[in-house]
């Protein structure tokens, strides 16, 4: 175990998304650093991909200080570092969902554009279904696999971005992974039992998961939100950025350990 400490607060530029995070290089130095799943936002829900900058976008970052066995540049953007604070906010802050942040729901695509399909929601609004939103991962659906105008897509509201605009995502993970929070939480945690049926408690088991990942880390809110949505894809010789950092950090390795 060793102390971690804070650096000054910089700029860097978004070089590239992954699955367990983001590439950033550093302006001033020009060093390239990460910024894995629970050091992007304070808030678990801001963590998804949905919400992470794009490539290219500055943004403020911090570099976490402390003894890496294979130099890696860890950075932090979450609000709570830019305060001073390390192991984030105690107790952890609550923070209300975007604007526009909505329910999973089924809408009709009514135009294809450049960037991707406009999609008209059941409530009368249209938003904006991008191709890098339109499954897993982050690489853009080629056109000739989205959805024709006139068929039905199943989405979740994103949010509403700066340009006033109604962002929409399709990824499985981000549109039905919520209901584990928003609809099943209902059927046992709150009242303070286990589920009794076979059917809740196969419902309640990934909430269940992700409680265990936070009791271990001795954190209220989840350290790997890969625990909760799936496990990346990850092998020996290719390990997370930043496992030697939560080894030093909490005793955790990352999502494999559990």
């Amino acid at each position: 175990m060793w102390e971690i400490r804070l650096g000054p607060i910089e700029w860097g530029v978004v070089t590239a998304h992954y699955r367990w995070g983001l590439g950033v290089r550093l302006e001033e130095s020009g060093d390239e650093g990460v910024i894995v799943l629970d050091s992007i936002h304070d808030d678990f829900l801001r963590c998804n991909g949905e919400y992470w900058p794009e490539i290219g976008e500055r943004i403020r970052v911090r570099r976490y200080l402390y003894r890496s066995p294979n130099n890696e540049v860890r950075l932090t953007s979450c609000e709570s570092a830019m305060e001073g604070l390390v192991n984030g906010y105690d107790p952890p802050r609550k923070y209300p969902p975007p604007e526009g942040f909505g329910p999973a729901q089924e809408g009709t695509v009514i135009a294809h554009c450049d960037w991707g399909v406009e999609v008209l929601l059941n409530s009368g609004q249209v938003g904006q279904l991008r191709a890098t939103l339109m499954q897993e991962g982050f690489d853009p659906v080629p056109e000739e696999r989205w959805p024709g105008i006139g068929e039905r897509v199943r989405i979740r509201p994103v949010g509403i971005w700066p340009d006033g605009n109604l962002r929409l995502s399709s990824r499985p993970r981000f549109v039905d992974g919520m209901l584990v929070i928003e609809e099943l939480i209902p059927l046992g945690v709150r009242a303070r039992r286990m589920p009794r049926s076979q059917k809740e408690r196969d419902a309640i088991a990934p909430l269940l998961r992700w409680a265990k990942i936070c009791r271990r880390a001795k954190r209220l809110r989840p350290k790997h939100l890969e625990a909760l949505f799936g496990d990346p894809q990850r092998t020996a010789a290719a390990p997370c950025p930043g496992d030697s950092f939560n080894a030093g950090r909490s005793g955790l390795t990352g999502p494999r350990d559990r």
